[in-house]
Order: C-alpha cells, then structure tokens, then sequence
C-alpha cells in the first residue's frame, strides 16, 4: 500500500491507460494538477466502465455530467440505472443499482483526527454532542460515519453539497439512523443506509433512495484489485495493491 500511494501521488497515468476515457473525462483529468486526482478520476471511471460491461451489457459507456455534477448514463442508455463514485486516499468506490437511486461515500478515517475543528460546517449540535460524549479514540471513526452518511444522502438525491449538510441528523444507536431531512429531500422514509465496517481504516456508507418505502435489497459488495483493471494492466505500472 506504501508504495502504491507513493506511485500515485507522484506519477500521472499514462496515456494508454485513458483510452476509455470520452473527451470531457479526459479534460477534467489533465486539468488536475496532482497525479493523486489523476488517478482516482481514472479508476473510478474505469471501474464503472467495467461493471457496466460485465454486469449489465453496456460496453463503452458514454457517461455525462448533471448540472449538479452527477454522473449519469448519455440519453440512449434510456437512463435505466444510477451510479455514484467516491473516493479517497488509496479507495475508489462504485455504486451500481437498477433500482431507485444510489449515492455512495468513503472516507478516510485519518482525516477526521481533528474533527472537532470543522464539525460545525456539517453537523447538527445534537451530532457534536454524541461525538463529545464518545471516547477520544472512537471520535475520529464516529465523525467519519456521519459525514459519509450526510455526502451520500445527498448524492443519491442528486444534490451533493449544494444544499446544507447541517440539515440531515443523524443518530448513532448504534447503527446509523436518519432523525430529520431537509424539506429539499423525499421523506427520510424512502432511504435506506448501509454502512461497510470491513474497510481498513475507512468509512464507507451506501445510501439507497427508493419511488416508494419497499424493503430495500442489501448491496452486494466487492473488491478489485487495482492491477486487474484493464487501464492498469495497457499501462504496464510497476506496483501491485497488495
């Protein structure tokens, strides 16, 4: 892992790697600065590009942005089904569903060693409080759950940060459970948490939103390894994941 995030934060992709890129992805790519960002807008495409082929018969995805920043299928995909990426650090994550709508995000823990200094650009007070009654070390895991609780409420309904994140509570009892939403979003009914503890220190949450309050399907999760996408593989990189 040590030398996979050396490689990352100090050697662009090549170019062969981007060939499943449409021209606006590759634009946003180059217009990165940091190899960092580079990579995870790859992957993250990439692993998308892979599990729209294999596992719902869509090669060569033409993928668009919303005017909210969503990516979502071109038109002629008929739009059938949603997605949502998220990324951090070494993670890239992608949620797939033909059901309803779909917003996921990670974190990793490591960045909310200092939560108390930031908290309150996204927490409710009575969040805060449940975090100050928790001991010191559960605080930074207990922060990092909430806040990809809130990013993926919001990308499942399309808003990312454009509204208020202050405007979800949420309580830890122990397991995540939505208390109130902004009058923006469908009542709190309609979505479905689902948290993923086996990340190595990461949070990782996925949020379903559903037409109606039907009983949700549990995701079906997996791992790949980085060197087995193909964009990795034309590249020929030296490093493996493991």
């Amino acid at each position: 892992a040590a030398r996979l995030r050396d490689w990352m934060f100090k050697t662009p992709p090549a170019p062969e790697s981007m060939s499943a890129l449409n021209p606006e992805e590759t634009a946003r790519l180059r217009h990165y600065r940091q190899p960092a960002d580079q990579w995870r807008l790859l992957l993250g495409r990439t692993i998308l590009r892979l599990m729209l082929k294999e596992d719902h018969g869509i090669p060569a995805a033409d993928i668009v942005l919303t005017a909210k920043g969503k990516p979502v299928l071109a038109e002629r995909y008929c739009n059938r089904l949603d997605f949502s990426i998220t990324h951090d650090g070494l993670w890239v994550a992608v949620g797939i569903t033909t059901r309803g709508l779909i917003g996921i995000d990670l974190s990793e823990t490591s960045n909310f060693r200092d939560w108390d200094a930031f908290v309150r650009e996204y927490l409710d007070p009575a969040e805060i409080r449940q975090l100050r009654d928790l001991p010191a070390p559960e605080t930074p895991c207990a922060a990092a759950r909430l806040w990809t609780a809130k990013e993926g409420i919001l990308k499942a309904a399309g808003y990312g940060l454009t509204l208020d994140p202050r405007g979800i509570i949420l309580e830890r009892v122990p397991a995540l459970m939505i208390r109130q939403l902004p009058a923006d979003l469908p009542a709190l009914g309609f979505f479905h948490l689902e948290e993923n503890g086996q990340l190595e220190a990461c949070s990782l949450t996925i949020v379903s939103l559903y037409a109606d309050p039907a009983i949700p399907a549990a995701a079906d999760i997996r791992q790949l390894q980085v060197e087995a996408l193909p964009g990795v593989q034309n590249g020929r990189y030296p490093f493996r994941s493991s």
